[in-house]
């Protein structure tokens, strides 16, 4: 695991204390060593953390006849049979790393060809110096990131924002459009980032620039494809359990300790089971809850823990651990970011961090399995588009105390467009309250653009609403914020996070299997409790769903709402001329009364004033 930077300048000369400055501002990403290419107008950078090969795969890494380069972050599972296949082909290898099965992958397939065999987690940079190309990738599903600015003088690239922002060319300026997708989901929408010019490689991307004409082509080298399976139900789980249990095993590969985020729900119980059924004994598992009653999952995972007999350990957390984190935390995102739940998954990283260097989580399950309460609403919603009286049930509820999920019920009311109406059940703060937050000048300015139209391309046409939530999350909702916040938080603590649900052959799998293996009735991941219900706890097989919840609404009106008050309204965030103080005054006393419930919009509020002062003001951190 590691990050990457570089840069390419298309008349001068790349500079080795740019490309320098470019590494260091992403040596958490790896801590271990660094790495640096730096010949004529191109310059790369890698920082890295050891975990296979430990002594001999250093990068930059180059092909046999020194044409290529290459930086790579991330890890391929599947590296050791490729390894096979090439030496079958003729190929030598000098190191056990999987970096080079990439490097000798390229000399025998081509870039396309290559990336199309990887199983793994990835982000590449690679030179081609005959050809003058410098191409980028990005693996299938989002899992790591990758960014890019580009001018009339330069392209510049990293694992993070932060590394980009190091060349001191390039300009920091929000994008109003960032900032609207922002506001309305609470985090960046691929493309786009909050700064102008500054973009994400979108998954399963390849991006090429050619020195000689100095324009960008662009090539999707992976989508989900449409082939229903057709299996009984024992079949069916049966299937499951084999393939989940090879994407654990594959992901077990390390030359380092690894062990398991636990939260006691369905998926990290499942990912405990398997490894431990898989002889990765003794496994170090790591569980984080809050002090504050109704937010504290520790005893699920500690009977899960007993279960399986792992090495168990626990975190507590209060509000005045996010004090004293969050600076930090927005730091490491580069960009403000809506879900609160980044704080103790950083903490948490932070944590594991002191025994281990790789875990394993649960992530991307609720996409492929129907997990989310909101799949199930969905569906009462679009039965409740052709009842008569619709408009006067929304009404009725409009009359009811101002929480979020009845804002969303509202709003899916008014939506007959599907894709749309999926839009709203992930809005937080919609065009009407847009409108009210920002200062009129900004809403002008914004009057054309809708950040809900992202779902007019990414929502499926055709096919089971159930299948078409998940597809929709896979595109957007996982990658921009769910993998986003693991990659963030855990690479900030040097903590390698894999997530063996988003092994890509098991999506394809599960994205085609009927909807009626994953929600029957009120019961969600029906298969994957079929499948895992002999090795889990019942009690574990039982409990309902339950997202990460942070407790930031009590904390908002309790704990933090002096610390709140004074971000929000100090001078040097009024005079910033985006929001209209007057309506962010309203929303903090009528969260603190409990006439309504805000947290969700403070915490917007409270994390881009945060993230303004350390990136646009260029604030030192505490």
């Amino acid at each position: 695991m590691c990050g990457i930077t570089g840069h390419l300048e298309w008349y001068g000369t790349a500079q080795v204390p740019i490309l320098e400055q470019q590494t260091e501002a992403i040596r958490h990403r790896g801590p271990d060593s660094a790495g640096f290419f730096c010949v004529d107008q191109v310059a790369l950078g890698m920082r890295r953390l050891a975990i296979i090969d430990l002594t001999s795969g250093d990068q930059p890494m180059f092909s046999r006849d020194g044409d290529l380069a290459l930086v790579f972050n991330g890890e391929i599972y599947n590296f050791q049979a490729l390894r096979q296949q090439l030496q079958q082909l003729g190929q030598n290898f000098d190191t056990n790393s999987d970096t080079e099965v990439i490097v000798r992958g390229i000399e025998q397939w081509g870039i396309a060809g290559c990336v199309q065999r990887l199983n793994g987690m990835f982000a590449l940079a690679i030179w081609q110096q005959q050809a003058q190309r410098l191409t980028l990738v990005r693996d299938r599903l989002g899992i790591k990131p990758l960014y890019w600015y580009a001018d009339t003088q330069r392209l510049v690239f990293g694992s993070e924002i932060k590394a980009i922002l190091a060349h001191p060319a390039v300009p920091r300026q929000i994008n109003l459009q960032g900032l609207a997708n922002y506001l309305s989901f609470g985090h960046s929408l691929a493309p786009q980032t909050m700064l102008q010019g500054i973009y994400k490689v979108e998954p399963a991307h390849i991006l090429t620039w050619d020195i000689a004409s100095r324009t960008m082509q662009t090539h999707r080298y992976w989508q989900l494809q449409s082939h229903p399976i057709a299996l009984a139900p024992a079949e069916a789980a049966a299937e499951c359990y084999s393939r989940l249990r090879e994407a654990v095993r594959l992901q077990l590969i390390s030359d380092v300790p690894l062990g398991a985020f636990l939260s006691g729900g369905l998926d990290s119980s499942i990912i405990v089971g398997l490894m431990q059924r898989l002889g990765a004994a003794p496994i170090n598992t790591f569980s984080v809850g809050f002090e504050h009653a109704g937010f504290n999952e520790l005893p699920d995972a500690a009977l899960v823990a007993q279960h399986f007999g792992t090495r168990h350990h626990e975190l507590r957390l209060n509000a005045s651990d996010l004090v004293g984190a969050l600076q930090t935390l927005v730091y490491h995102y580069d960009e403000p970011f809506g879900d609160a739940a980044g704080l103790p998954v950083y903490l948490v990283s932070r944590f594991a961090r002191e025994h281990v260097k790789v875990v394993l989580t649960g992530e991307g399950s609720d996409e492929q399995w129907a997990g989310y309460r909101r799949y199930q609403a969905e569906l009462i919603a679009r039965m409740a588009q052709y009842l008569p009286g619709r408009n006067a049930i929304a009404a009725l509820i409009r009359q009811l105390p101002r929480n979020r999920r009845l804002k969303q019920a509202i709003r899916t009311l008014d939506q007959r467009d599907p894709g749309r109406r999926y839009a709203a059940w992930l809005t937080i703060a919609d065009l009407q309250q847009r409108q009210r937050l920002l200062q009129p000048q900004i809403s002008a300015a914004l009057a054309d653009y809708a950040p809900e139209q992202i779902y007019d391309h990414v929502y499926p046409r055709s096919g089971a609403a159930l299948t078409n939530m998940g597809l929709a999350d896979l595109q957007t909702w996982l990658p921009d914020t769910y993998l986003e916040k693991v990659d963030k938080a855990s690479m900030a603590a040097s903590l390698e996070a894999r997530v063996p649900f988003l092994d890509h052959t098991l999506v394809e799998w599960t994205m085609n299997l009927p909807p009626t293996l994953k929600l029957r009735g009120t019961k969600t991941k029906w298969l994957l409790r079929q499948a895992f219900g002999e090795m889990l706890p019942q009690r574990t097989l039982r409990k309902p769903k339950h997202g990460f919840a942070v407790p930031t609404d009590p904390w908002f009106r309790g704990a933090l709402s002096n610390w709140t008050a004074e971000i929000l309204f100090d001078q040097r965030t009024l005079i910033r001329g985006l929001f209209n103080p007057h309506e962010v005054q309203r929303i903090y006393q009528a969260h603190r009364d409990g006439k309504e419930t805000a947290d969700t919009v403070l915490w917007l509020l409270l994390n881009i004033e945060l993230w303004q002062r350390i990136y646009l003001d260029r604030e030192e951190r505490l």
